[in-house]
């Protein structure tokens, strides 16, 4: 641990439980042999899911006063998790994170229904702490039932107390509970990667160009903070034009290129020798967002890449209703760091095919407004995919945009996958998230 922190009462937190478990507490270079679960081979058996609009501090805030809004939300939240539960297999586990207290009495009706209908096939963990947000990221699994638990360090980290400290406490103690082995560092490059960032195919593992910016920034600055609810960091010099340059232009050279090498390096390790592909083309703007929202491994050398050109048509029928790209009054783009970029897709798809792999386009919209009224991002490649014996599965969500939801479909299908539409994310993808980004799978069969 860091000299002179003791004192930090994020610190003393995760000193505190780690005491818990001691046994479950390792160093990361216990990961070496272990490998990745797969994201694309073997059935889905056990589903980690968390019903966050109930959970969320700032939600109960909202909320207070506005009972049927809060009602609204609640009953998008159960159907989404209703939808997910319907759509796998009969066999498949689902665990249903949930804060107790007042909003999980309002949630209890909703809550009881998937308990009657479905009986064991799902478990609802009730905590005394609001659960991650976005249950995909701070949670690494491995195959055997092994699960490395994003901690972090809060001397350098205050996100820490947003994002960490939930995984690292559900981790602590609920997952052995479940039967996971959890491992646990509180330090080093795996802790400030985001599983959004990282897909896991049977040749390959994919690391978005976002993973090695971040990680280089955050070794170099010392330190990071938030402002908002975005992660920031303290950098200028050759490391901020080092970054700068790769950001706009692709170009992946000096300090940067040293720290992306070693980084391949440390997840070929961690993947049983799996080539790391990042893709960026030099000369093109290098892709700044989670890679899970914009591509998808599909077996083999296939795989999908988003296509905001092919969500043209919805966009042009939208705008004629009245929605467009900026805040509506002010002719500015208030989400414009969020906005998917034709430019930075071509970038990804162009560098995949370089490498020899077969990319396939899937249609993506970009968020709209009209007056308060959302069109949420709508993003057909944050997915779960299963290939297993002779059969392929694509679990897609859908925004109820009849066109759209069915021209994504209508790709996967065309490439032999069963395709089983998600219903219930329009609200969290208002948040720019999806289906991929809001469960963790924890087990695969092999």
């Amino acid at each position: 641990m860091t000299k002179g922190v003791t004192d930090r009462p994020l610190l003393r937190i995760l000193q505190t439980l780690a005491q818990k478990k001691p046994s479950a507490v390792q160093d990361s270079s216990s990961l070496v042999n272990k490998r990745f679960l797969s994201d694309t081979h073997g059935r889905i058996r056990h589903i980690l899911v968390s019903s966050f609009f109930s959970s969320s501090p700032a939600a109960i805030r909202f909320y207070k006063g506005k009972e049927n809004l809060m009602k609204l939300f609640l009953s998008h939240d159960y159907r989404r998790i209703k939808s997910l539960v319907e759509n796998t297999d009969p066999d498949v586990r689902v665990t249903v994170i949930h804060q107790g207290g007042y909003l999980l009495n309002e949630a209890n009706p909703n809550l009881s229904q998937l308990r009657q209908k479905f009986g064991g096939r799902v478990n609802i963990e009730s905590t005394d702490f609001q659960p991650m947000l976005w249950v995909q990221d701070r949670l690494q699994v491995f195959e055997g039932r092994t699960v490395l638990i994003r901690a972090s360090d809060p001397a350098t980290d205050e996100h820490f107390r947003e994002e960490g400290l939930p995984a690292f406490r559900f981790g602590v103690e609920h997952l052995p509970v479940l039967g996971f082995e959890c491992l646990m560092s509180p330090s080093g490059t795996f802790n400030i990667m985001r599983e959004a960032d990282l897909y896991t195919s049977d040749e390959f593992v994919f690391l978005g160009p976002k993973t090695v910016m971040d990680t280089y920034q955050i070794r170099k600055s010392g330190r990071n903070f938030v402002r908002g609810e975005k992660l920031c960091v303290e950098i200028a010099g050759p490391v901020r034009e080092n970054v700068d340059s790769f950001a706009r232009t692709g170009q992946l050279w000096g300090e940067l290129k040293r720290h992306a090498e070693s980084l391949a390096h440390d997840l070929k390790l961690l993947s049983g020798g799996k080539e790391v592909v990042v893709p960026f083309s030099p000369g093109s703007p290098a892709y700044k967002g989670d890679l899970d929202m914009v591509m998808t491994p599909l077996g083999g050398k296939l795989v999908s890449v988003a296509n905001t050109s092919l969500a043209e048509g919805v966009a042009k029928r939208l705008s004629s209703e009245g929605f467009d790209f900026v805040k509506p009054g002010t002719g500015e783009d208030s989400l414009r760091d969020y906005r998917f970029e034709q430019e930075e897709l071509e970038s990804v798809a162009r560098a995949l095919s370089q490498r020899g792999l077969t990319v396939v386009r899937v249609p993506l919209l970009n968020r709209m407004e009209r007056n308060g009224e959302v069109i949420p991002w709508c993003s057909y490649n944050n997915v779960l995919v299963e290939i297993f014996g002779n059969k392929k599965r694509v679990y897609m969500p859908v925004y109820g945009i009849d066109d759209l939801d069915e021209a994504a479909a209508q790709v996967y299908a065309g490439l032999g996958f069963e395709v089983r539409k998600i219903k219930g994310l329009s609200e969290a993808a208002k948040h720019l998230g999806a289906l991929r980004c809001s469960i963790k799978i924890l087990e695969r069969s092999r």
